[in-house]
């Protein structure tokens, strides 16, 4: 995603999910972080985010923290295949090039949050799966 949105990645060499120490990542000194905020942490969760990566001191001389070039995406966004991530590469691409842009592009798309199956299917289930091991 980050190629196809005109982006470099700041780790070519690392395939697949890999963790980067802190001292690899702040060797790297990239101009743009972009994060996934994290599957449920909501509003607060990307605001916490987002207030580590400023606020913590061994990242300090980092390009995009010094540039306030820290970008927290949404998870439902990003993780999940289907249309939505359309929407993703819009935003990594605004992240990394914010003049092709609309400055607000962030503010102005709202994301739709997965409504979840909700108590009373869940209830139904259960005891569908009840049910099932009674007759056995």
């Amino acid at each position: 995603m980050i190629t196809l949105a005109g982006g470099v990645n700041a780790f070519p060499d690392t395939e697949g999910w890999q963790i980067a120490s802190l001292e690899r990542f702040i060797a790297t000194d990239p101009e743009v972080i972009v994060v996934n905020s994290g599957t449920g942490m909501g509003t607060e969760g990307v605001d916490l985010i987002y207030r580590y990566f400023m606020n913590e001191p061994r990242l300090k001389t980092m390009k995009a923290i010094q540039n306030n070039r820290v970008y927290i995406i949404e998870s439902d966004l990003i993780d999940r295949g289907g249309p939505r991530l359309v929407d993703a590469l819009e935003e990594v691409a605004a992240d990394i090039h914010p003049d092709l842009f609309d400055a607000d592009i962030r503010k102005n798309a709202p994301i739709p949050q997965s409504p979840g199956f909700g108590v009373i299917p869940l209830a139904f289930a259960f005891l569908a799966v009840l049910l099932i091991r009674l007759k056995r």
